[in-house]
């Protein structure tokens, strides 16, 4: 629904302005991230906006590659750094296997 717009199966939930404010930054840059802030709920970086939650699990949106990538895991803490690279390595795989410019990607939010 998000990735359309507030739009799900033809039926309007959110209206266009609502997903708008929701994806747009609303809080101050992170000082480790100058690109990273959040919209109302959401983070925001760049073109691409969602959630990170408890043990390591996350949502992105990527409306300019027509792509929703959730990553489900429980993990209290990677016990080496080869942990780290998981996520990085499923959203490489997961972008070049899915990820297609969508033809009226909306421009990303400022």
């Amino acid at each position: 629904m998000l990735l359309r717009g507030g739009e799900l199966d033809g039926k309007r939930y959110l209206s266009e302005a609502a997903v708008k404010q929701m994806t747009s930054r609303q809080t101050p840059p992170n000082p480790k991230d100058p690109n990273s802030s959040y919209g109302f709920g959401l983070a925001v970086n760049g073109a691409t906006f969602g959630h990170g939650g408890a043990y390591s699990t996350n949502i992105s949106v990527d409306p300019q590659l027509n792509l929703v990538l959730i990553f489900m895991v429980q993990n209290a803490g990677w016990r080496n750094d080869d942990g780290k690279k998981i996520q990085p390595a499923f959203t490489e795989a997961a972008v070049k296997t899915f990820g297609a410019p969508h033809p009226a990607a909306p421009a990303p939010a400022k």
